[in-house]
């Protein structure tokens, strides 16, 4: 999982903040990738509906407005440099706009983004195995010394 993240031009960060969002039949799962995240050490950050689904789950997690609403939102955080990873699921037509908005300052800001509950869970497996193996790069010459 770990190696398929790299290949694909992934840089996934050690710590900090992961913003989840999720339509509501997604928000078994995002709970579920929420948990995981927060044993890897990192905080959560989400919107009214999935921080209440994480929140009732017993977890903590900081609420942010959508783009439609007054007060800090997800670019807000992505431009204090407050999120490190975005796990956004495509939801219905009226979403969808800033959905565009919140990928495309991801992608302006190099942020890993991940729309699917497989990305997802694979990018938290990548980032657990990562923090708990060896992943230095190292001269080819200290292996064969």
């Amino acid at each position: 999982d770990w190696k398929a993240q790299v290949a694909a031009g992934q840089v996934l960060p050690s710590k900090g903040a992961v913003f989840l969002s999720a339509k509501d039949r997604d928000k078994e799962w995002i709970v579920a990738v929420g948990k995981q995240f927060v044993e890897a050490g990192f905080s959560l950050v989400a919107t009214e509906g999935t921080a209440q689904a994480l929140h009732n789950a017993g977890l903590e997690v900081t609420l942010t407005h959508k783009l439609s609403e007054d007060g800090t939102n997800v670019i807000d955080l992505m431009k204090d440099n407050g999120v490190q990873l975005l796990v956004n699921t495509p939801s219905g037509p009226v979403a969808r706009v800033d959905e565009i908005k919140i990928r495309s300052e991801a992608i302006l800001r190099g942020l890993p983004i991940v729309t699917t509950q497989s990305g997802a869970e694979a990018s938290v497996r990548a980032i657990k195995y990562i923090s708990e193996n060896d992943w230095d790069v190292k001269p080819i010459q200290e292996y064969h010394a």
